[in-house]
């Protein structure tokens, strides 16, 4: 009885300790609600035919994107993807930020978490910004008015 009791406590400890270091990514809709997407691997996120689509090994998803105020990862992601207004968006790749569908004069501005500007740029389409020569940290970063925080890890 007692070798049962612990083969079932320690399956109980594994799998609450393997369930802490999950990621996913958060979904924020505009009702208030949210959708966790696990993740096992970097998963594909895109915005097409007005819909947000994340896909995984495992999963496949497609929402509204007039439903989603916004996306993020949980985790030790190294990556963000923003969805912006009017189908424009935004990626953290590495110590890269890439815009894309921006409309006509877009504004960009990026700040430290202390709300320096360090740099701002009225783009179209696609841009990128390269973050090489800022150190480690949180950043904001503001397009069009909406605010998003960034993390630089490298």
């Amino acid at each position: 009885m007692k070798r049962i009791l612990t083969i079932c406590l320690m399956s109980m400890f594994i799998l609450m300790s393997n369930a802490t270091e999950r990621e996913f990514i958060v979904v924020y809709m505009v009702d208030g609600t949210t959708i966790e997407v696990p993740l096992q691997e970097m998963p594909i996120v895109k915005i097409a035919d007005g819909k947000l689509k994340i896909t995984t090994a495992m999963n496949a998803l497609e929402i509204e994107r007039d439903s989603v105020s916004r996306f993020a990862f949980s985790g030790n992601v190294d990556g963000v993807g923003t969805v912006l207004h009017s189908g424009a968006e935004m990626e953290q790749e590495g110590n890269m930020l890439v815009f894309r569908n921006l409309p006509k004069d877009s504004d960009i501005a990026f700040y430290s978490v202390e709300g320096v500007l360090l740099a701002s740029e009225v783009a179209e389409g696609e841009y990128i910004m390269s973050l090489e020569k800022y150190p480690k940290g949180i950043y904001i970063v503001i397009v069009n008015g909406i605010s998003t925080k960034i993390v630089k890890t490298k």
